[in-house]
């Protein structure tokens, strides 16, 4: 099992090596909120990277949300903190308890709007009991959830110096460096880094010292 994850490791090192090649300079922490465009409709337009294109996500979806509570909450203390947001939350009978902060997908009531989704993800952030709190897409048919975590590729000329730098700058950290001989690192935005994983992949994609920075989280297709 070992031997099959060095090799997809591999795979994916050698893919970003042949699709970046030209290192632009990257934004400034500051124009990060710059680098999405808000349409007529107010909310923000998403993107990510997919090798060096840039691909538009759109609007955040109105189906769902990602909520990372904190270590240890128990199940019905779950229920009873999300029974507060009723009017937006589909609340479940029950929820499983984890020893360790884990992602979990939490279903909205029908009808919300890209606006009332964008706020009640800023709400749900400023809770004690709430990690981080980020949205869903669909593209393509297929469902995007943004966990916590996203990985980066460091440039060959570039320290691990650097690359703890920037974390240090978005208030990001380091979760599995298991890669560090191919210079893949797992990294972890929570609510109090300058974004969202999928604004920080976006940002840590568009600096000289990473050559590749994508979502860990998975894709899956859009049950009907």
């Amino acid at each position: 099992m070992k031997t099959y994850k060095n090799l997809l490791l591999v795979a994916v090192l050698l893919f970003f090596a042949c699709t970046k090649e030209n290192i632009e300079p990257g934004l400034s922490l500051e124009q990060v909120s710059e680098a999405k465009p808000a349409p007529g409709n107010g909310c923000t337009s998403y993107y990510f990277y997919d090798g060096e294109v840039k691909v538009e996500l759109g609007n955040v979806s109105a189906s769902s949300i990602v909520v990372g509570f904190v270590s240890g909450m128990r199940g019905a203390e779950k229920k009873r903190f999300l029974k507060e947001y009723e009017t937006y939350v589909v609340v479940n009978n029950t929820y499983p308890t984890h020893a360790t902060s884990t992602p979990e997908v939490i279903n909205l009531q029908p009808g919300l709007s890209c606006q009332q989704v964008e706020s009640l993800l800023k709400q749900l952030a400023t809770s004690d009991y709430v990690r981080y709190a980020n949205p869903t897409f669909v593209y393509n048919g297929l469902f995007k959830p943004v966990y916590s975590t996203f990985f980066v590729i460091l440039n060959p000329k570039a320290t691990f110096s650097k690359l703890e730098a920037l974390c240090q700058q978005t208030n990001t950290r380091i979760v599995d460096a298991s890669g560090a001989d191919w210079g893949f690192y797992i990294i972890e935005a929570d609510k109090y880094s300058a974004g969202n994983a999928l604004e920080m992949a976006n940002y840590f994609h568009e600096q000289r010292i990473i050559d590749a920075a994508e979502l860990e989280a998975p894709i899956f297709p859009v049950s009907e």
